[in-house]
């Protein structure tokens, strides 16, 4: 399908086994005579086609994890703030190559050959690239470390996935590489001055896929939501503020010239020893849980068919009702702290 929508008789799609395959029909005479294609130092770069660092297989590493699965990922489920700004760049700069490839209606080869010119300049420079090793061809190794290093998602952009574009170019013979003949014949039924002039009048219009993707990513910036407020840990300590429960308390205390501090800290001293004897109890893989005044032991996975151990601790009602849940959990994670014990929550 050319650009204009009208049917090229030298391309065409079909089906096998159940698989879309696209292949290069035509016989075209004139293929080998481009071999010698020239080199991308003598070729102008195309206005709007961005350039690349050389391809090296060590650079593999340098794409995160993260940033794959953000490239494959549909444009709806993707939160961009959760991305570095480089690797938003690159996710932004894939969405506006895939919304081109719309507007300008290419798919399949020559939405292949489009992306391949607006990351790297012509399908002469292209091949340069990929030929990491200057002997005419590249192997699939190198033409997947190449999709990676782009920072695409080819399914996404051309329907197509790497391995399957590598088998389509690599025929006549099949042995694992893709020379510049090969190359040549791939793509020789394509108008590659037509895609250019479509690339250099979107860039014209609308900015480089570069520059629009830096304004998003800018905008984005800008608008970023507040990060939110981590949560203050609770004081060691009854609040400053008293609650209302502790308002009645100290209203009755004043009739009982303080007796009620001293139980407070009765009742203190009696719940800290509890849960020290508690925490005590535990061995490597084991966990403990503190919740309506009962220590919960859970045992580790090899003893889990004996089921969470129960703890029982003597300590009067009326001296619990002296301390707040709050103040009992700070007393917990306090003691588990002194005792290098990991927290999660009380």
């Amino acid at each position: 399908v050319a650009a204009g929508g009208e049917m090229q008789p030298s391309v065409e799609t079909q089906s096998a086994g159940g698989e879309q395959v696209l292949r290069n029909a035509a016989e075209n005479p004139t293929a080998d005579m481009l071999a010698e294609m020239p080199s991308e130092e003598a070729e102008p770069l195309p206005f709007g086609a961005s350039t690349q660092p050389a391809l090296n297989e060590a650079d593999v590493t340098c794409v995160t994890e993260s940033l794959r699965q953000a490239l494959a990922a549909p444009a709806a489920e993707l939160d961009p703030y959760t991305l570095s700004r480089a690797d938003m760049e690159a996710v932004l700069e894939q969405e506006e190559l895939c919304q081109e490839l719309k507007t300008l209606d290419l798919s399949g080869l020559e939405a292949l050959a489009y992306v391949l010119m607006a990351k790297l300049g012509s399908l002469a420079r292209a091949f340069a690239w990929f030929d990491t090793h200057r002997k005419g061809k590249f192997s699939t190794v190198v033409w997947d470390t190449g999709m990676v290093l782009l920072k695409i998602d080819l399914e996404k952009l051309t329907g197509f996935k790497p391995s399957q574009v590598f088998s389509m170019m690599d025929g006549n013979p099949s042995n694992g590489f893709v020379s510049r003949k090969e190359w040549n014949r791939f793509f020789g039924a394509l108008e590659e001055g037509s895609l250019t002039e479509l690339l250099k009048k979107a860039a014209e219009e609308k900015g480089t896929i570069v520059e629009r993707a830096k304004r998003r990513v800018e905008k984005l910036e800008k608008d970023r939501p507040a990060p939110p407020e981590k949560a203050t840990k609770r004081g060691k300590r009854r609040p400053s503020v008293p609650s209302v429960q502790q308002g009645s308390r100290q209203g009755a205390a004043t009739d009982s010239g303080g007796q009620d501090d001293a139980r407070q800290q009765e009742a203190e001293d009696l719940f800290r020893e509890r849960a020290r004897k508690a925490l005590a109890t535990l061995t490597p893989g084991e966990a403990l849980t503190y919740a309506s005044d009962t220590f919960t032991k859970w045992q580790s996975d090899d003893q889990a068919e004996a089921g969470p151990m129960i703890l029982s601790g003597e300590m009067p009602d009326e001296l619990l009702s002296f301390l707040l849940p709050e103040e009992k959990c700070d007393i917990v994670e306090e003691l588990a702290e002194d005792m290098d014990l990991w927290v999660l929550s009380c």
